[in-house]
């Protein structure tokens, strides 16, 4: 019978125990899960952000909308004769806070409203006096622009209607940004060559 030498009682202990390698792998796995987790998280967050981008600038783009971009400086005027007015006059100014703004014929609509006439666009025939500001189109922070509509402008009052004691009217300025600005006023009962309307 060979001799075969006995087994040491803890070699099996010693070949077999794989305690070292099964903490590498855990510690693997782990850094895996957290590597993972975080691309994930800073997609999330990148996705988060950009959505917030961009509710920030439809809310700004709506409140610029909404906002008035001009508003009336000083009072609104009536002239022409004790029979009938010729014209309506009022300035204008750039409302605070509000960027530099066009005002043309190509972004801008001015309409008249009374009860004999709804006209969509006067504004070619309106006539735009500076009175404070440079000669360029944009109305800017500072400047006041005098707006006059014409009345007694046959194409467009037409020759028989007039506007008299006590009639009400509305004129609408319209820029390409910004809230419309509207201007109601009420003819007095008396009328004189200048009127100052309230």
């Amino acid at each position: 019978m060979p001799y075969s030498k006995p087994l040491r009682k803890d070699s099996k202990r010693v070949h077999g125990s794989r305690s070292g390698l099964t903490g590498l792998e855990t510690a693997i796995i782990l850094i895996a899960f957290v590597i993972t987790a975080s691309a994930f998280a800073f997609g999330v967050l990148n996705l988060g952000f950009t959505s917030t981008q961009k509710t920030t600038e439809v809310i700004g783009k709506g409140l610029k909308e909404s906002s008035s971009a001009i508003e009336v400086d000083g009072s609104v005027m009536a002239m022409g004769t004790t029979s009938q007015p010729n014209n309506i006059t009022f300035a204008v100014k750039l409302a605070t806070g509000q960027e530099p703004l066009e005002i043309s014929s190509s972004t801008t609509a001015l309409s008249y409203v009374d009860p004999n006439k709804n006209l969509a666009n006067v504004f070619s025939s309106a006539t735009i006096t500076k009175v404070l500001g440079d000669s360029d189109a944009l109305l800017e922070p500072g400047e006041k622009w005098a707006i006059t509509v014409k009345l007694d402008d046959a194409g467009i009052y037409g020759a028989t209607v007039s506007l008299t004691t006590l009639q009400k009217f509305r004129i609408e300025l319209k820029p390409g940004v910004g809230s419309v600005l509207v201007i109601e006023r009420r003819m007095p009962a008396a009328l004189e060559p200048i009127m100052k309307l309230v």
